[in-house]
């Protein structure tokens, strides 16, 4: 019979302005990689700052037994003794210590700051330190490593400081293939050494193939939990279907085939000569674009709006040969390239809304960032403002405010393709629920909208039909 490890019951929150009520359950067993799947990251963070003992929960309707007696995070000291470890994605913090203080230095233990030079290795993490990271120095400092080699860093003081359990947010979408065989082999070596992992992902593939069990939520609630022997893609998918949002399959109305607005033969990205992509995108329709495996197809958006170099046999716009070497021609063409708020730049905050909406395109950004046009007030300007409600804000905050922005910008230019990139990443459920809305009208106006995204859920809320990617090629279209 399996050791249970750790088992959480009923984490959650109740639903506030900003975020849906949560209730996180799973249960962790010895020697076993429990995958996470389909966690916001605001409930991600939450459940992280808590376990962690980050974060005290004020109205405690949960319990977490650890190892089966009752436990409660109080601070990350205590949850380091209880063999407990976390891995954030992104680490950032003691960058400029060496590989061999970041392992064996507790940060804020008395007189830690004395002795450095005298620390060295012990056996064990010296054999993993040459296996993993070979031809490395230990007394190299972690900002001089890849995001890839700081997670091995991580796991290996996991690894010093004993820890049974532990919990990682890490996104591999960035990793070389040979570096994620490693990664994978050295989880596989702990695991048999009898440590057990969470792992919270975003891409199906990468927890499909490595977990023994995936656990799968909605809206934070639990879908359902999967063990290895019986994991079904259609099942799993099911499962992480937005199928209680009222704008699912809204688009069942929309006629199946309208005008092509571009086609794409044989399109190559810089730098990725693997790549070659060929795809129709349709006025009147959402076209998804997904890899189950890497994250690389996201530069596709960047290609088609002229910030990234690429070749192509063929790319057409309404039957017409053209190029598309940046964003200026991009506009020309009526395209626009629709960031997620939280991948916009800031230069937007020193100005209010009206003097935002009239700016022109910068060189690498989706928002209309820079200097004003010099012919600032036009009476097609002046007729759309008029007639449009806007914030009567002095400077734009919140996410809201820069949604409406950029909604108003593909309004007023009249841009016929826009292209999402990672629309909802960062978001709140309720600003959302506003982008699903405002995709499904982009479509019923006849404009044509391509939703490029690792995250099942938005392309099976808001898309008519979709591109699946597998090693930089287009594997197949299927109608959703």
């Amino acid at each position: 019979m399996k050791q249970e490890m750790l088992r959480c019951l009923h984490f959650g929150e109740n639903e506030t302005p900003e975020h849906r009520a949560f209730d996180i359950s799973f249960h962790l067993f010895r020697k076993e990689i429990l995958g996470v799947l389909g966690l916001s990251e605001y409930e991600k963070d939450a459940f992280l700052s808590w376990i962690s003992g980050e974060r005290r929960q004020k109205d405690r309707k949960f319990s977490l037994l650890l190892r089966d007696e009752f436990f409660v995070p109080q601070s990350p000291k205590q949850i380091l003794a209880e063999g407990i470890f976390i891995i954030r994605h992104g680490i950032s913090a003691f960058l400029s210590m060496s590989i061999l203080e970041n392992i064996m230095v507790l940060p804020g233990k008395p007189g830690h700051a004395h002795g450095f030079g005298k620390l060295k290795l012990p056996e064990n993490i010296q054999i993993l330190m040459d296996r993993f990271l070979p031809g490395i120095s230990a007394r190299t400092n972690l900002v001089q490593l890849t995001e890839y080699q700081r997670y091995i860093v991580e796991l290996m003081k996991a690894v010093y400081f004993q820890a049974e359990i532990i919990i990682m947010d890490v996104m591999l979408d960035g990793f070389h293939q040979k570096d994620r065989d490693l990664f994978w082999s050295l989880l596989y070596l702990l695991k048999e050494e009898g440590k057990s992992f969470i792992i919270f992902f975003r891409n199906l593939e990468e927890g499909w193939e490595n977990c023994d069990r995936l656990s799968v939520f909605r809206h934070g609630n639990g879908a359902h939990t999967f063990v290895k022997k019986d994991f079904c893609r259609k099942e799993v998918i099911r499962c992480l279907q937005n199928s209680n949002s009222k704008f699912q399959r809204k688009f069942k109305n929309r006629r199946e085939q309208g005008e092509v607005f571009l086609k794409v033969k044989e399109m190559i990205l810089s730098d990725d000569h693997d790549s070659n992509y060929s795809f129709l995108l349709r006025k009147g329709r959402v076209t998804g674009f997904i890899d189950m495996e890497h994250y690389r197809f996201l530069d596709l958006a960047d290609a088609l709006f002229g910030i990234r170099e690429h070749s192509q046999k063929i790319l057409e716009i309404k039957g017409k040969r053209c190029q598309l070497k940046s964003p200026g021609e991009a506009v020309k063409e009526k395209i626009f390239l629709f960031h997620s708020p939280a991948d916009q730049d800031h230069s937007f905050q020193m100005l209010n809304f009206q003097e935002n909406l009239m700016l022109p395109w910068e060189r690498t950004s989706a928002y209309p960032g820079g200097f004003l046009r010099k012919k600032f007030i036009n009476r097609e300007y002046r007729d759309f403002l008029n007639l449009t409600s806007y914030p009567d804000l002095e400077e734009i905050f919140t996410n809201r405010d820069k949604l409406y922005l950029l909604f108003s910008w593909i309004d007023l230019m009249g841009m016929e393709l826009i292209i999402f990139k990672n629309p909802t990443k960062g978001l709140n459920f309720r600003d959302t629920e506003f982008v699903c809305a405002q995709i499904h009208r982009l479509a019923e106006e006849g404009r044509a909208v391509a939703l490029i995204t690792p995250d099942v859920s938005e392309i099976e809320t808001c898309c008519d039909g979709c591109y699946y990617i597998r090693e930089g090629k287009i594997d197949e279209y299927r109608s959703l």
